[in-house]
């Protein structure tokens, strides 16, 4: 049992340790740090019968061995007792003590022995999936949208990128932009708030705006230009405010690099008057 025991998870207080729940016969006993203030109770019937399928498919396993050594096999009978515990990382451990009932067949006759069985149980989570629903159908489902309000699933996403200097960034976000906006012709308009830096950097950006709209001459493409020093609430303000208070906005910033999923899901995602959509983003390193 020991190494299968072994876990990267090392706790560094004891509130961390990975307790055990003891299982004697048909009652369960809780570690005192449990979130159920009963120490002892009947074993809940989910438990049982998670324990009893994964006892059901070990056995399966322990009569091959029994099959090809005696010519055999055991039945399980019930848990003498045992121990159990859930690693969130690894998934549930069972440490199980099995009565087993063993058929031996003789030359005259056949005997029934009682016997007992240790095991090691360990239920590996599967594979992660992932089900998404957008956020429109869940108000639908739960009946908090009206299901005439039109879906914004067609709507323009407007970009509210505000933005000082940073060159290299700024052609970085737009080959980005491009592969994902402009060569697949997606109904998104882009407005940059420009802070003026050096003359060198503002007219660098200009530059590379004028390449795209001359590259693509269907493309909304749009620059405010304001002074003063950088701030991107008010970059963020400014821009807001030049559209309607129905028109779908994405605040965007220089160092983001998005998908055309990420942008069906802004519009999917968002209910008029009623939820906004705040993914959490990170960062990826070289």
């Amino acid at each position: 049992w020991q190494k299968h025991l072994q876990s990267h998870f090392y706790p560094r207080e004891d509130r961390d340790v990975l307790t055990w729940d003891a299982v004697v016969g048909k009652t369960l006993y809780q570690s005192p740090t449990s979130n159920d203030r009963r120490l002892s109770r009947g074993t809940p019937p989910v438990w049982k019968t998670a324990m009893d399928t994964n006892i059901l498919q070990a056995m399966e396993t322990v009569n091959l061995d029994y099959q090809r050594r005696y010519r055999t096999r055991c039945g399980y009978n019930s848990i003498h007792h045992g121990y159990q515990r859930v690693d969130i990382m690894r998934g549930p451990e069972y440490l199980l003590d099995l009565l087993v009932v063993c058929r031996h067949k003789s030359k005259r006759k056949v005997r029934m022995m009682l016997g007992r069985k240790s095991l090691y149980l360990h239920q590996a989570y599967t594979g992660v999936e992932l089900q998404e629903q957008s956020s429109r159908q869940m108000a639908l489902d739960n009946g908090s949208l009206d299901p005439d309000m039109e879906p914004t699933a067609k709507e323009t996403v407007h970009i509210i990128l505000p933005l000082r200097g940073r060159l290299s960034s700024f052609e970085r976000f737009m080959a980005n932009y491009e592969a994902v906006c402009l060569e697949t012709q997606s109904d998104v308009q882009l407005l940059i708030v420009l802070f003026t830096s050096t003359k060198e950097e503002s007219r660098g950006i200009l530059d590379v705006l004028d390449d795209y709209k001359a590259k693509y001459p269907f493309s909304v493409i749009k620059v405010i230009t304001m002074t003063g020093s950088f701030s991107r609430g008010i970059g963020l303000k400014v821009g807001a405010s030049q559209f309607g208070n129905t028109s779908l906005l994405f605040f965007c910033d220089v160092d983001v690099i998005f998908t055309k999923h990420f942008i069906d899901r802004c519009r999917a995602n968002t209910v008029l008057g009623r939820q906004v959509y705040f993914p959490v983003m990170f960062s990826q390193y070289d």
